[in-house]
């Protein structure tokens, strides 16, 4: 009895020194990672659709990586730990199931750098690789999901001067070239609505720019506008278009707003608008860019109404990059190197009250 007593004791006392061994090393390996997290580069911020979360990317020196979290930077999570290659791009699906991503890779039997487009079920951490099928080519970052989450379309660019769009059927992983353009460039695709897309080509040989609407059951095509376009976007309510024409030598100076169901230019904005996408807020009152200022970059926004530029972020020698507004328009997540180091920062839609988010524990 004393044997059985002294034997349980021992088993007691053995279990209990691992159990305390296991929760200092979990300690330890978690204050180690959280200290590498705290370190590296916070971009590339994206919206849930529901607005109490988002995505973005952390990377350092060693490697980068999708990862979610709660609005207040609580709760994240690694999403691609076990994916090879530069992470970047996250773009949240609209019934918030899947986020979709760029993987950037050279692999050892190729000359040049490729990549792929990525998605990752929310529900399952299945990862799936779309585009490994079509080899040696790159997956531009311009993708975008249909409204109803059922597609995907992007640009696949097979080398300098000739691109594709592209459309993905997430149910059934099946590609389709809705472009097929020969040897034009096809960029930026924008969903119209579930079954049309917009894009913009460029005709290498007579250096034309023209936005087209395709339908992609039907995969035909139409003219829009017949002008050099850099970069477009589309109003919440699909009714206009607000584009940058391609520099000139006085640089960028306007932009363009495109009614499509009068089919014509209804204003021309003069401003800085630099190389930025332009976004739509929800409500289609503002519009979001960023600009060069001093030695850094400031986000702004223009008021379709009153026509009124605002500085956001204040003429700063700080990088505020990658805007995007929140799903009710009332915030704006952006990165900033206003710390020291690139995190994840949320701001009123007037600026005021700028926080870093990312990890700020």
């Amino acid at each position: 009895m004393n044997n059985w007593s002294t034997k349980i004791r021992t088993e007691k006392t053995s279990r209990c020194f691992l159990f305390l061994l296991i929760f200092v090393m979990s300690v330890f390996f978690h204050s180690v990672k959280a200290q590498q997290i705290d370190s590296s580069q916070k971009t590339f911020p994206f919206w849930a659709p529901s607005g109490d979360r988002f995505a973005f990317v952390s990377w350092d020196e060693s490697e980068d990586n999708i990862w979610i979290a709660d609005i207040n930077g609580d709760n994240a999570r690694n999403l691609t730990f076990n994916v090879n290659g530069n992470k970047f791009s996250p773009k949240w699906s609209p019934d918030e199931r899947y986020i979709a991503f760029n993987v950037a890779y050279r692999d050892s039997d190729q000359e040049e750098s490729s990549s792929d487009l990525y998605i990752i079920n929310l529900e399952t951490d299945e990862i799936t690789n779309l585009t490994d099928r079509i080899s040696a080519v790159v997956v531009s970052e311009d993708f975008a999901w249909s409204p109803n989450a059922e597609y995907l379309a992007f640009g696949i660019g097979y080398d300098s001067y000739q691109r594709d769009v592209w459309v993905a059927n997430i149910a059934d992983n099946t590609l389709t070239n809705v472009s097929k353009a020969g040897d034009k460039f096809n960029s930026y695709p924008i969903w119209l609505s579930d079954d049309s897309l917009l894009y913009t080509r460029t005709d290498q040989h007579s250096s034309e720019d023209q936005l087209f609407i395709t339908r992609i059951d039907e995969n035909d095509e139409e003219l829009i506008i017949n002008d050099d376009i850099l970069v477009f976007a589309l109003s919440p309510d699909k009714e206009y278009i607000a584009y940058i024409p391609l520099p000139t030598p006085q640089a960028l100076t306007t932009m363009t707003i495109f009614s499509i169901k009068l089919n014509q230019v209804v204003k021309e904005v003069d401003g800085n608008f630099g190389y930025s996408l332009l976004k739509w807020s929800p409500n289609g009152d503002e519009i979001l860019f960023e600009v060069p200022s001093n030695a850094g970059t400031d986000i702004m926004t223009f008021n379709w109404d009153t026509e009124v530029f605002t500085n956001l972020t204040g003429c700063s020698c700080e990088s505020h990059r990658n805007p995007v507004w929140s799903p009710n328009g009332q915030y704006i997540l952006y990165q900033s190197d206003k710390s020291g180091t690139s995190g994840i920062w949320l701001m009123e839609k007037d600026g005021a009250n700028p926080t870093e988010i990312t990890f700020h524990q």
